[in-house]
């Protein structure tokens, strides 16, 4: 049955994770410590830092030939500065849904960045 397996494929996490704690420098890995042991082992995996943002990241066009993903126009000013000096800018936000004369959709150029703020790309 599923269920059976399921528990026994946690049972058998659960030991490996217990002995991947022994190996941190705690002075006891016993179940009353368990879950803030776990807590640290997730934190020092996958640190807050890297973790993806909740909001939604924007496709935008600076001076008709730099497209940039980012979260706001901030974010973009801030970019196009530090990548190329730039100041006085234009910025057009591209509409959700707009498809290029290439084929790919906003949404597929966002993805591009990989849930980063960058440049990615220049028009002809």
């Amino acid at each position: 049955h599923q269920s059976i397996k399921a528990s026994e494929h946690w049972q058998n996490m659960k030991k490996m994770i217990h002995e991947i704690i022994e190996l941190f420098p705690y002075k006891e890995a016993n179940d009353d410590t368990f879950d803030d042991q776990f807590d640290s082992l997730l934190t020092f995996l996958w640190p807050p830092s890297i973790s993806p943002s909740k909001k939604p990241q924007h496709l935008f066009l600076v001076n008709d030939k730099i497209w940039v993903v980012a979260f706001t126009r901030k974010e973009v000013r801030e970019i196009i500065k530090n990548e190329y000096g730039l100041v006085n800018i234009k910025i057009v936000g591209i509409p959700s849904g707009e498809v290029m004369e290439n084929g790919m959709s906003d949404k597929d150029l966002i993805q591009l960045a990989e849930g980063s703020s960058m440049v990615i790309g220049r028009t002809d």
